[in-house]
């Protein structure tokens, strides 16, 4: 580090907010975001090198070398020299193997905020005609649209060296706007507006939506892992399709999936009044969207789901809770819990996330194509969907990423499984009520109802009613039967079904027993 050219910058709100859940992060990991590009052709690491020390050059959030213990300043270094590592496992028996054992074990490091560093290049060598750029940051640093940017810029300054032309201004941002137009939104009415809309929209809010109970439930792995991930892929015909029921209902394709999303959590568990999450870049400047930083925020999108309607009944009432969140996606979602009065450990006021990135993400490397693969998305709050379109007709990649204690891998691709069958079903069947949409599979359905009456087509342990009474001497307080707005205990529920066939016997049906 160049001690002559050190400062101390102010963190913005959203990096601050991050800090200080950083410090509630056992493993030190959920903050880093990251993914790996293959780079189909060869590279010159030396022009590599060079691109790498000039992007950080025209970054100055990749300035920031470590935040002191105080979370209220990051030490900055314009002169410092890049994280970089270049490796060459052609020579290995299994390259691409050890290659992304190199980037698993990296990328799994617990981040050091004190001491750095909070990011990393990496260009990891498969073979001569393959490569495998592998980044990641911590998200105090940047977030995914910066990403983005910043690795558009490594591209072109790379082929500009390859070419042998000028590779010019990066035309980027600074750090310093995105923190001076925070705090100038900061301090005005628009400020005050959103915290209004929000407090109101969350007034009565509902419990989110949960689909394998919560993590205090221990339902889940408990290995440490600061996530679990299921990916799978949709095929490209199926996609077409939805891109077609889009177009008809003149709705944007990202707005169709999130409804999706929506009719799978009231099908998993019954809600209507549902609360999910929506990642939101808050760039709504021009000089934000080109300017590296941490802006992104994550909206509670909240709207009904009837089963008595179809998807576009349910996509016309998602329309307009969208655009009304956007308005508003500049409020934090950290200010948002405050003002609601909750604490680092009550409960949490997102539901499952659904982040849609339905857009190129190549990156030319001296001509050569690439294809990204995302590592981590940063911070899983129960569970996560994203979906990706990378292009040239492959389809789609689907990925759930699960809280490691209240799901386990068997769960996520469960309920992986069973909403890409629902997505077909809604190919096929557009018009009819989400509510006659099935998630089982034949042979769920058959262990349904079948499989556990055991062997010899018997309930275990005895009758149901036999079965029934026992639960209620053991448990007449547990919540037995739950809906929308109301529940019943085993106790009441016996009582109740007693009443009711004492009334059937008044009315003459049925008769007394001993």
């Amino acid at each position: 580090m160049s001690e002559a050219h050190v400062q101390r910058w102010s963190l913005s709100a959203a990096q601050s907010g991050i800090w200080f859940a950083h410090q509630l992060d056992r493993t030190r990991q959920k903050f880093k975001i990251g993914e790996y590009i293959e780079i189909h052709g060869p590279m010159d690491t030396g022009h590599f090198e060079t691109a790498c020390r000039q992007v950080v050059r025209d970054v100055d959030a990749l300035w920031m070398q470590s935040i002191e213990p105080d979370g209220r300043h990051a030490v900055v270094d314009p002169d410092a020299e890049p994280p970089l590592v270049i490796l060459d496992f052609s020579g290995e028996s299994a390259p691409e193997e050890a290659a992304r054992a190199w980037v698993k074990n990296d990328l799994g490091n617990p981040s050091d905020l004190e001491g750095g560093p909070l990011y990393r290049f990496a260009l990891l060598k498969i073979a001569d005609e393959r490569y495998v750029l592998c980044h990641w940051y911590h998200h105090i640093v940047i977030d995914g649209q910066a990403r983005g940017l910043i690795m558009q810029r490594l591209a072109d300054v790379y082929t500009a060296l390859v070419e042998g032309t000028e590779y010019g201004d990066s035309g980027l941002g600074s750090l310093r706007d995105l923190r001076r137009e925070d705090e100038e939104y900061r301090a005005s009415a628009v400020w005050e507006e959103d915290r209004a809309f929000w407090l109101d929209k969350l007034a009565d809010r509902p419990a989110p939506v949960r689909l394998d109970g919560r993590p205090e439930n221990g339902t889940g792995t408990g290995t440490g892992e600061p996530f679990i991930r299921t990916t799978a892929y949709l095929p490209q015909q199926e996609v077409d399709a939805l891109r077609e029921i889009a177009r008809g209902m003149r709705a944007h394709l990202s707005t169709l999936l999130m409804a999706a999303a929506a009719v799978y959590c009231q099908l998993a568990t019954g809600q209507r009044d549902i609360l999910l999450s929506l990642p939101v870049g808050a760039r709504t400047t021009p000089a934000s969207r080109v300017a590296p930083g941490m802006t992104s925020n994550v909206l509670p999108l909240r709207f009904a789901v009837c089963p008595e309607e179809t998807l576009e009944q349910i996509v016309r009432t998602l329309v307009p809770e969208v655009r009304s969140a956007l308005r508003h996606q500049r409020f934090r979602h950290e200010d948002l819990r405050r003002e609601l009065g909750l604490g680092a450990g009550d409960e949490s006021i997102l539901g499952p996330a659904v982040n849609i990135m339905l857009f190129d993400h190549q990156q030319l490397f001296a001509g050569h194509s690439t294809t990204v693969h995302n590592l981590a998305l940063g911070p899983i709050d129960h569970l996560s969907v994203a979906i990706y379109d990378r292009g040239h007709d492959r389809g789609w990649r689907v990925d759930f990423d699960g809280d490691p204690t209240a799901y386990s891998r068997d769960d996520l691709d469960g309920h992986q499984r069973r909403f890409l069958r629902m997505l077909g079903d809604l190919v096929t069947h557009p018009d009819h009520r989400v509510g006659d949409l099935d998630l089982l599979t034949p042979g769920e359905r058959r262990e349904l109802l079948e499989g556990w009456r055991g062997a010899e087509g018997v309930v275990p342990g005895g009758s149901l009613a036999e079965l029934f009474e026992a639960q209620v001497v053991r448990t007449p307080d547990a919540v037995a039967v739950s809906g929308d707005g109301f529940e019943v205990t085993y106790g009441e529920l016996n009582l109740r079904a007693n009443g009711l066939a004492r009334r059937l016997v008044d009315l003459g049906v049925g008769r007394e027993t001993p």
